[in-house]
């Protein structure tokens, strides 16, 4: 018999679920206790930010669930990004700490251009031979990252690529832990000379921590 939560169980396992799908969103809010239950027995969780509107599946126990889960196979699909997609994610984790910390003047949701994007991350690409190219190398990373929901598409601008709007999703926090971030910060200054400035700006007490 087919369960009344099967629909928001189903959308979990292919991705987040974000609040901006009305429906979908309240009905993992109705079903939440049985989806946690349904999900908590084969060793998942559903993880739930409702001031931030998203939820997803982790894959990763905790120090109490790990000997339950001992032996059993990931079920959750990794999905392996680019360096440079990589990099686009720590630079946009980094900037909603910025945002969050500047006190969210524009609001709860951070846009930014695509022109804005490649000014941060242009010194640590290789080089284009002009900006149209590298407009459209930091577009194919953009759009890794759209796919996997933590950019969406706010605004496009047919006559003019740079200023094509994105709204960097707050499951990003989540996602990217302040240790991942560390991890990929010490990796990516031993490649590089000692005089260059990573383009994080990470605040000094960052609040997404």
């Amino acid at each position: 018999m087919l369960q009344p939560y099967a629909w928001p169980a189903r959308q979990l396992l292919l991705g987040p679920i974000y609040d901006d799908d009305a429906r979908l969103w309240a009905a993992l809010q109705q079903h939440l206790g049985a989806l946690q239950i349904h999900f908590g027995g084969i060793g998942l969780r559903v993880e739930i930010a409702p001031q931030d509107g998203y939820a997803f599946l982790d894959d990763a126990p905790t120090a109490d669930e790990e000997a339950l889960v001992t032996g059993l196979p990931p079920l959750l699909r990794a999905h392996p990004l680019s360096y440079e997609a990589t990099l686009l994610a720590v630079v946009l984790r980094h900037w909603l700490g910025e945002h969050d910390q500047a006190g969210q003047p524009d609001g709860p949701q951070l846009r930014v251009s695509l022109g804005q994007l490649a000014e941060r991350v242009s010194l640590l690409l290789p080089p284009a031979s002009n900006r149209v190219k590298l407009l459209k190398s930091v577009r194919k990373y953009v759009q890794e990252l759209s796919e996997l929901g933590f950019l969406k598409l706010h605004q496009d601008d047919a006559l003019d690529l740079q200023n094509a709007r994105y709204e960097v999703r707050r499951i990003l926090l989540a996602r990217l832990t302040p240790e991942m971030l560390e991890d990929f910060q010490r990796q990516l200054a031993a490649q590089l000379p000692p005089t260059t400035q990573l383009p994080l700006a990470a605040p000094d007490n960052d609040p997404t921590a």
